[in-house]
């Protein structure tokens, strides 16, 4: 009988006999917590009870900010941790987060704004210049909320402003946009790009590489579409680096049009020694959360 990739996961997982210290700094604690065949360190059931706390508590957040963004007529798209938890893992505890994504357009953006200060959120730190955030970056952090301890990264482009060379094809996106998410082919590139566009300089937590075998697992992504989009964003390299790192380091094999593609492009994969040992160690949210984003 095949293996449901969430039990490979785990099991790939269990074979790193990973340190509690190092399993909770990965952010894979609460997986290995649910995975454990004997009874867990305390460490990794901590964790695990955290995770669903802080989680329970970001949900909240993130339905109430829905309700306010759709009050001005914004319907906003879930990236990352936030869509992952709900709709990748069995429980919403299983998938750490220490923030929430949210993309709306650019012309949205006031009113996004406006949405999130009627909630209590403030800028996470002051413009040098009033819309200078907007002119030069894709994404603006917000803090605060009804609870004063939720983080908010709202986005009005991806991966880079859009004068960046980085910069995708926002409309191919927002026509693979469903129910306020991606679908599974436009995620499982944007996850690639967001690793290796905008944390090439870090090592990447287990966790982030977890999200992209699972996404890379579900029988909806158009490997065609999705090479295709690759190609047309300059992307390549990012997607197959990507795979080539998770097929590295949790020794998965991912699907055949996948593995196949990731060794037709010619790229170099830096070796885990040649990157920073902590993850999230650059990221503006670690220093106002003590944790890396999601």
């Amino acid at each position: 009988m095949a293996v449901a990739p969430m039990e490979r996961l785990l099991a790939a997982l269990q074979r790193l006999s990973l340190d509690p210290e190092t399993a909770v700094a990965e952010r894979v604690a609460p997986l290995l917590y649910y995975g454990a065949s004997a009874e867990a360190p305390p460490a990794l059931r901590k964790a695990y009870y955290a995770s669903a706390a802080r989680n329970l508590l970001l949900f909240e957040a993130l339905d109430e900010l829905t309700a306010a963004l759709a009050s001005q007529g914004v319907q906003g798209v879930v990236l990352k941790g936030a869509d992952f938890a709900r709709h990748l893992y069995p429980n919403e505890a299983l998938r750490p987060m220490s923030d929430l994504d949210i993309w709306i357009s650019a012309e949205e953006a006031t009113s996004a704004e406006q949405a999130l200060a009627s909630l209590g959120y403030r800028p996470g730190a002051p413009e040098m210049s009033s819309g200078l955030a907007r002119a030069i970056r894709h994404a603006r952090l917000y803090v605060g909320g009804v609870r004063s301890d939720v983080a908010v990264d709202l986005h009005w482009s991806l991966v880079g402003h859009d004068t960046d060379r980085r910069a995708p094809n926002l409309e191919w996106f927002r026509s693979r946009a469903r129910d306020s998410r991606f679908d599974p082919t436009a995620s499982l590139l944007y996850l690639a790009a967001h690793m290796k566009l905008q944390h090439y300089d870090e090592r990447l937590p287990l966790i982030w590489l977890s999200d992209f075998y699972l996404l890379s697992e579900r029988p909806e992504v158009n490997w065609e579409t999705l090479f295709a989009a690759a190609r047309d964003f300059r992307w390549e390299t990012a997607l197959a680096a990507t795979a080539g790192e998770v097929t590295a380091r949790l020794g998965l094999e991912l699907p055949s049009p996948l593995a196949a593609y990731a060794r037709t492009v010619s790229m170099a994969i830096p070796s885990t020694r040649e990157v920073p040992s902590a993850p999230g160690t650059s990221s503006r949210l670690s220093r106002f959360a003590g944790e890396p984003p999601s």
